[in-house]
This record gives C-alpha cells, structure tokens and sequence, in this order.
C-alpha cells in the first residue's frame, strides 16, 4: 500500500489516479493447490478481479477509490 500511495502522490500533477486491488482466493493457474478448507468452486473468478479493474478506470476524473479488497463468500477477515 506505500508504493500505492507514493506512485498516486507522484501522479496527483499528472491527473494519474493510482488504485491497488487486493484480491485473495483467486482461482487460477499460479496457485497449485487451493488449501483443502476452500473449493475450487468457491474461490473468486478472474474475471471478477477485472471487472474490478474496469470499475476502476471508468470512475469519472473527480472519483478516486484507494483500495480494493475483494474476498470470497464466507472467508474470515
């Protein structure tokens, strides 16, 4: 999150908005195996992380949204 907010602090002039989503449980190729307590079929979509990611960048010019912590159903935080 510091680099988040030092890239947004040096892009502020720029009009740059700078936004971190931080998914966890994602289901994909870069996890070998979920751990045994969560399904496969319970684990969060890719494209559910881009569809946040184009949220993001179709919030109009005045909107800037800091952080995203997308999680599945029922996961404890």
């Amino acid at each position: 999150m510091a680099l988040t907010k030092s890239l947004a602090d040096e892009g502020r002039p720029y009009k740059i908005k700078v936004s971190a989503i931080c998914p966890g449980g994602v289901a994909d190729g870069l996890v070998d195996a979920p751990p045994d307590e969560i399904l496969r079929s319970e684990q969060i979509s890719p494209y559910d992380i881009a569809e946040t990611a184009v949220y993001l960048a179709t919030l109009g010019p005045h909107a800037v949204v800091h952080q995203v912590i997308v999680d599945r159903l029922g996961a404890d935080w």
